[in-house]
């Protein structure tokens, strides 16, 4: 009663109607319901709010008559006058191309995405990606990559050390099948001819056509890396020192039903006197001796473990990868940054990646090699890569392990990692627009530079002529015999003969003793000459770059020369 009271002058003050729309204000809003239809509540019901990323996109408004679009534009362009009948021909074979790959695809069934990134804690986060797929749609990109969630198997024959893998569902058999559909459909008759000429050579080759071959692939390919602390290397080339890598070895992997793509592959390998073969209870395989000019083992080895196919850096590799496979060593599955990455993580999909901290640390190095190297050579800073990552919100050893999945509703991707989803999505509307207009800049630099080298370099022929000039009128009119010679007119500093463009030597303290033993970017042509014995001195070359077409001539003129 004592609140109604205190109320009751207020309402009089206010009026019934002011309190109402007061009411109405402080009470929620009821979401607004879309007069067109979308699946929304589809694709964010996968999603996880909350986080620092969260994203939804109708897609069926533009990619739902995509194959419609392309007829009318492809209408449009046969329309413009002035084209010739071979011209038009090209253009309607091309325009018959895009839209029968457009309505065969599957692109127009996808009818909304949707992106989340959370924080799962402090430094580790769950990425989502959700592509909606209609009701009843059909198409490569629902068939292709898998039709519904299995198993992972070839995590089971990776070792502890992997830095990097990507493995998926592909079935290459209709990958094939439809390049010659498209080919045929749109009436490109090379392309066609092309494909098929192709299956008959391979089948003279191996006994059996492309297509047979085709059909004993599984379905599934992978790559993998692996870095082997255990095994350290150097390298040093050009200025460029690496110092203390962990060893690396590539493995690639396709599932395959039979033993006809490894019988193949063997007998033909077999054939080199420098293959070697081995085996054990669970794989065999065969390897051939190749040098290379790298500090660790090549021997490209083709093997049959399990369901797999392998092909390998080396012999050692697959045998891990039995052991692996067998039980008799801990795979990736046993390492304690998988087992984090992954927990949680569906363990059926068509496909996974993962990432290891230490490829990105192994990346680092390199990279920092190659800016001491790259500074080096010009005399400048090292750039601090390190830094720039960190501005743009990247790490510098992120790791990640992600799977995905296509079934009736869609597809997936969820990933787990130490890289800020947001942070990526943002840096990269930056970066990207900044890459691309580098990438247009990057030619017009690169001239620049090349120009301000040969200016530089036709800078020192100046010098160098002149020196010799100098040298001949203190010498009875005659040139010095070597470079060398020149010490007491060019300075104490011998880098006046190193052309700008000589990387090998850019940026060296080279001494004149570097000089006597012939290291210069120079060539001295006339050794000794006597410079009154030439009778048209604006056509005699005494000196010419080894690396620019251009000379000093003996009258002291500098120019580019024709070669």
């Amino acid at each position: 009663m004592k609140t109604t009271r205190a109320l009751f002058p207020l309402t009089q003050a206010l009026g019934c109607g002011a309190l109402m729309a007061l009411a109405q204000e402080a009470a929620p809003q009821a979401l607004l319901a879309s007069a067109e239809p979308t699946v929304f509540r589809e694709v964010t019901a996968k999603l996880d709010a909350g986080g620092s990323l969260y994203a939804y996109l109708s897609t069926d408004q533009f990619l739902g008559n995509l194959s419609e679009k392309v007829g009318a534009l492809r209408e449009f362009v046969l329309s413009l006058p002035d084209l010739g009948v071979e011209e038009r021909q090209r253009v309607d074979h091309a325009f018959a191309a895009i839209q029968n790959l457009a309505r065969r695809s599957g692109v127009e069934g996808v009818s909304g995405i949707g992106f989340s990134g959370i924080a799962l804690e402090k430094g580790f986060y769950r990425t989502r990606v959700v592509a909606q797929r209609a009701a009843g749609a059909e198409g490569y990109l629902w068939q292709w990559f898998g039709t519904k969630p299995h198993p992972l198997a070839a995590l089971d024959i990776l070792p502890a050390d992997t830095a990097w893998a990507g493995f998926g569902d592909l079935d290459l058999k209709a990958v094939w099948d439809a390049f010659l559909r498209l080919a045929d459909d749109a009436q490109l008759a090379p392309l066609a001819e092309g494909l098929r000429e192709l299956s008959s050579n391979i089948r003279q080759a191996s006994g059996r056509s492309l297509e047979e071959h085709l059909s004993s692939y599984g379905g599934e390919l992978g790559i993998a890396l692996t870095l082997d602390a255990r095994r350290k290397f150097s390298f040093e080339a050009d200025g460029l020192e690496l110092q203390d890598l962990p060893e690396p070895a590539l493995l690639i992997a396709l599932k395959v039903r039979d033993d006809t793509l490894y019988d193949w592959l063997d007998a033909a390998i077999s054939q080199n006197p420098q293959s070697t073969s081995g085996r054990t209870d669970t794989a065999r395989w065969r390897s051939l001796n190749v040098p290379a000019p790298v500090p660790f083992a090549v021997r490209p080895t083709v093997a049959r473990v399990g369901e797999y196919l392998l092909v390998a850096l080396n012999d050692q590799l697959i045998e891990r990868a039995d052991q692996v496979r067998s039980g008799k060593q801990p795979g990736l599955k046993s390492s304690a940054e998988w087992q984090r990455l992954a927990k949680g993580l569906p363990a059926e999909g068509n496909s996974f990646s993962f990432v290891s901290a230490r490829f990105g640390e192994t990346l680092l190095q390199v990279q920092q090699a190659v800016l001491r190297q790259a500074a080096a050579q010009s005399g400048g800073p090292v750039p601090d890569f390190a830094g720039l990552q960190k501005v743009f919100g990247w790490s510098t050893t992120a790791a990640s392990y992600a799977v995905g999945w296509t079934d009736a509703t869609g597809s997936q991707v969820v990933s787990q990692g130490t890289q800020e989803p947001a942070a990526v999505l943002v840096s990269s509307a930056v970066v990207a627009p900044t890459a691309v207009m580098a990438g247009m800049l990057l030619p017009a630099l690169s001239k620049a530079r090349e120009r301000a080298q040969q200016i530089n370099c036709m800078n020192h022929l100046k010098q160098i002529a002149l020196g010799m000039h100098i040298y001949a009128n203190d010498h009875d009119d005659t040139l010095p015999n070597d470079f060398a010679a020149l010490k007491p007119y060019l300075g104490d500093d011998a880098r006046i003969l190193v052309c700008p463009l000589d990387t090998a030597k850019q940026g060296l303290r080279l001494s004149w003793d570097d000089v006597a033993a012939g290291r210069t970017s120079y060539e001295f042509l006339k050794p000794g000459l006597k410079m009154a014995d030439e009778s048209n001195p604006a056509q005699t070359v005494i000196v010419r770059c080894r690396l620019h077409p251009q000379a000093a001539f003996l009258d002291g003129h500098v120019e580019r020369e024709a070669r």
